[in-house]
């Protein structure tokens, strides 16, 4: 079994780290950044209350990924490669899960074609893998150790009592795979149906209890700490109406996705499905196995439709859309697996038989779809220019502050009503270390940039406070950031305005930060491509326009750039920006002066969030 993990880690690293290098279509979503900065503040020390420091608090696999994050930031530095190198060691244990529990229940034919359909699953599947989020394809692991081991419980004979450290193992990794991620309860009840069908009552074996208390105690501190926060999962599709629809419709443009070749897929698989199961009839262990993997794949679908966890998928959507399904696609992988396995590695007579021919043509089909879908990835983007790429890697910082900071800071301030309550509550935000630049002419500087960052977040959260209130607290706590807090007043001063930007930029009292800050602020967080011609508009021809258009830039880059809100074109590629941005000023009626300020705020971004020298002056028109 070592042998066959070996070369299928191996594979699936020198796969993964191509796409990495290539700059490939495995980049880029906030979440992971915003994960990374919640890593920045376990290693800077931060005093906040540890419990209140996830970016989710439903979502324990986002806390734990944060931890793996600081590792990895300890090893490589606080850069973006730190996530990749992260998500390739989780995917690996996922690896071994799945590689060893095909070995152990279907041999090593089933191991080796575990190994390979992980390394080369669908396409989705594989640019999922490098998405490090700490959810639902983290949640894989869990799923795979909860899967193993009760199966080693369900085959011990009715006589014998369960190995006890087994059982406590499947009591550690069914509890802390339920904090980890809410998927996993799916992983659990259905090996709580394979035990009440091989013998019930081991599902009350004390080892079993005691081991899921134990998996579920950061569960029960984070409610203790935070209460019914723990259940409050976001976003309104969730738990609504409409699942079934929703969930049948995200898998037919799912299907349409892979590769425009639905139908070739499903027979490939269904090739090799009734190929392997004619070849090799299960019984014993893979028969468990099969029907424990099948039982799961029907609960899942039977939970998604009814919970309606399944958001809106639209033709074309972005990858990341479809990541709530890593379970149910790793679910059908390894029924291939533990189908067609015994058909691969049969010899002699046997692998000439027509059932196991036509099982390895399923597989090789199968197999060779997903080689396509990774050729792919990395023509997605260009390994020539890994040397490039690897310098932006190892350069940009892997954490994104201000999107931590609106989860973070409503609940450090949530007992606060007050300017100055708020400002004592994120006071110890302020401790966070952000890496100077030379160039001090290009940039903010970093203390004006984490105060700015900090401010943003607390304008967010505290929608009553005026600007002028709000500045002069924060600015009492932010040290040697004080003068970044007029920065982030943009929320405050956009609401003063009633939402009319052109009547703020009309003021005669609104100073050039004040105007940056609404730039940067706008009509929300983040800019549309679409949206960026109305502001432009709004602000012509006004006394703060171009501090405002310093401001729009950096916003237009930390959505387009830093996040996909702009399309996957320009994900940590400035430089394209800015080429987007020239080529597109002539109909966004952007004059000479208007684009220079807009590319001034892009590259003073850029230079604060870690982009090399060498992108930095590439950013003038």
């Amino acid at each position: 079994m070592i042998r066959i993990f070996a070369i299928a880690a191996a594979l699936y690293v020198v796969l993964r780290l191509a796409y990495v290098l290539a700059m490939g279509d495995v980049f880029f979503y906030g979440e992971e950044l915003e994960k990374g900065a919640v890593a920045k503040m376990l290693l800077d020390g931060v005093e906040i209350p540890y419990a209140r420091m996830p970016f989710h608090p439903y979502e324990g696999g986002g806390f734990v990924a944060s931890h793996l994050k600081a590792l990895m930031f300890l090893l490589v530095g606080q850069n973006i490669l730190a996530h990749k190198l992260a998500a390739i060691a989780w995917g690996l244990g996922t690896v071994f899960a799945s590689v060893g529990l095909a070995w152990r229940f279907a041999g090593a034919g089933a191991a080796m074609l575990a190994g390979f359909l992980m390394a080369f699953g669908p396409a989705h599947f594989q640019k999922q893998s490098l998405l490090h989020l700490g959810i639902h394809y983290e949640a894989l692991l869990f799923m795979g150790f909860v899967f193993w081991l009760g199966l080693e419980v369900a085959r011990t004979p009715r006589d014998r009592r369960p190995d006890r450290l087994t059982l406590f193992g499947l009591g550690l990794a069914s509890g802390f795979g339920t904090y980890f991620s809410y998927q996993v309860p799916i992983a659990v009840l259905s090996v709580i149906v394979l035990l009440a069908a091989t013998n019930w009552r081991r599902i009350f074996a004390w080892p079993l209890v005691v081991g899921t208390l134990v998996g579920l105690a950061p569960l029960m501190l984070m409610y203790a700490s935070v209460g019914r926060e723990i259940l409050d999962i976001h976003g309104s599709e969730v738990g609504g109406g409409g699942g079934w629809e929703r969930l049948v419709g995200a898998i037919r443009v799912g299907l349409a996705d892979v590769q425009r070749l639905p139908t070739f897929t499903i027979l490939s698989a269904g090739l090799a499905i009734v190929s392997g199961l004619s070849f090799a009839r299960p019984r014993d262990d893979r028969a468990w196995a099969l029907a424990l993997f099948g039982g799961f794949a029907l609960l899942w679908l039977a939970f998604a439709g009814a919970s309606g966890m399944i958001e809106p998928v639209a033709e074309g959507a972005h990858w990341v859309r479809f990541i709530r399904f890593a379970p149910l696609v790793w679910a059908l992988l390894m029924i291939v697996a533990l189908s067609a396995g015994p058909a691969v590695s049969a010899k002699g007579e046997a692998r000439s038989t027509p059932p196991a021919k036509m099982a390895r043509i399923g597989v090789t089909l199968l197999v060779a779809l997903g080689a396509v879908h990774a050729a792919q990835i990395i023509d997605g983007g260009s390994l020539r220019r890994a040397g490039d790429h690897w310098q932006t890697l190892t350069s940009v910082h892997g954490y994104e502050l201000r999107g931590a900071f609106v989860k973070v800071v409503p609940r450090l301030a949530r007992e606060n009503d007050s300017p100055e309550g708020y400002a004592k509550a994120v006071a110890p935000l302020f401790s966070i270390r952000v890496p100077k630049r030379q160039d001090a002419g290009v940039g903010e500087g970093a203390p004006d940039f984490l105060a700015a960052e900090i401010t943003a977040a607390v304008g967010h959260a505290a929608p009553g406070f005026g600007s002028a209130a709000m500045g002069e607290a924060l600015r009492q706590v932010a040290g040697d950031g004080a003068t970044g807090v007029a920065l982030g007043l943009g929320a405050a001063v956009f609401r003063e305005a009633s939402g009319n930007v052109r009547g703020a930029l009309e003021r005669a009292d609104l100073d050039a930060s004040a105007a940056e800050a609404l730039g940067r602020y706008g009509t929300g967080f983040l800019s549309w491509e679409p949206y960026v011609k109305g502001e432009l508009d709004a602000a012509r021809e006004t006394p703060g326009q171009i501090p405002f258009l310093r401001g729009l830039g950096r916003r237009i880059f930390r959505s387009s750039v830093m996040q996909l809100y702009w399309g996957p074109d320009t994900r940590l590629d400035p430089v394209a920006l800015r080429d987007r941005l020239v080529e597109g000023a002539p109909a966004l009626g952007a004059g000479p002066a208007e684009l220079a300020a807009l590319l001034e705020g892009v590259r003073s971004a850029a230079w604060d969030y870690g982009f090399p020298d060498a992108v930095a002056v590439r950013l003038v028109p």
